[in-house]
């Protein structure tokens, strides 16, 4: 479908929306910026054939997405409705973020520095933590849904795209195939477990670890010696460092076994942060209690001798 003819097909729906230019590609689908009739700037993509072909529910996939109204934009890059052209193309709306995913700046760099990426990395798992305590768990967080906003700001997109097409009828290998979601998929959800915080709590882990290592993670020893690696050639000790937290944070999150992970995203994030500095008590308390200590060693000595 041209732009031409998706711009005749939204028009004939009544829809809101003003194609604002030609579609680009993406893994998702024909990705098209828009502006609704009050100024607000979204982003419309038709979905891929080959993401619509196996979808056996599509009104399923249109009701769990919502048919939220276009005044409530939201949070940036969020999903906010989907609907059907008369042709049976499918698209979803969401809002732009201005910025680059992380995929994008992979492509371009092949990797990130621990330092540059601990950045991310704190910022990526708030966000998470922001939409678990909202709707219960992202579901499809890879380097395409992690947007490097300009302002140095962290969104997570499409969030509850995943539950969506489960509902629709594709299994979790099916979106990992048509998504190229496979490299960060929890093991779990291969065997039909449905998606949780821990499962993006893995999928989070296995996008910070090929971000830092250029590459994804394989699991077991090869993982955490690839990752030892990359941080000794950062020049900066590993351990007792932040780099440091970084690793064992990570190779944490990407653990097989869901009960090995972090729980949540909130534990996650406070195992980014630096270890706080013992309290030592002061010197003056300790001198007054040696001093009570010795009187009365003293006064124990006069009572024996005398």
């Amino acid at each position: 479908m041209s732009h031409e003819d998706f711009a005749h097909a939204l028009r004939s729906l009544d829809a809101p929306y003003l194609l604002d230019g030609t579609g680009s590609g993406g893994v998702l689908g024909t990705e098209f910026s828009a502006t609704v009739h009050d100024g607000t700037s979204v982003t419309i993509i038709r979905l891929h054939d080959r993401i619509v072909e196996p979808m056996r529910d599509v009104d399923a996939f249109v009701r769990l997405l919502g048919s939220r109204s276009h005044t409530a934009v939201g949070s940036p890059g969020g999903l906010l409705g989907a609907g059907v052209t008369p042709a049976g193309g499918v698209f979803v709306v969401a809002g732009r973020v201005a910025g680059e995913t992380l995929a994008e700046r992979l492509a371009r760099e092949g990797s990130i520095s621990s330092s540059d990426l601990l950045h991310i990395a704190t910022r990526s798992v708030s966000r998470l933590e922001e939409h678990c305590g909202a709707d219960g768990c992202h579901g499809l967080v890879m380097p395409h849904t992690v947007v490097l906003g300009t302002t140095g700001v962290v969104v997570l997109r499409w969030g509850g795209l995943f539950a969506a097409l489960r509902a629709a009828g594709l299994s979790a290998t099916d979106i990992a195939r048509h998504l190229e979601f496979g490299s960060y998929l929890a093991p779990e959800l291969v065997t039909g477990d449905k998606e949780s915080v821990r499962s993006d709590v893995f999928s989070l882990g296995a996008t910070l670890y090929e971000a830092l290592t250029g590459r994804p993670p394989f699991g077991g020893r090869t993982t955490s010696t690839v990752m030892a690696a990359v941080l000794a050639d950062d020049g900066q000790p590993r351990e007792e460092t932040r780099t440091g937290l970084l690793r064992s944070a990570i190779l944490r999150a990407i653990e097989r076994d869901p009960d090995d992970r972090w729980p949540n995203a909130a534990r996650f994030r406070e195992a980014l942060e630096p270890i706080p500095v013992s309290v030592v008590v002061p010197t003056k308390k300790r001198s007054g209690c040696l001093g009570v200590a010795a009187a009365g060693i003293a006064l124990v000595l006069w009572s024996v001798l005398r």
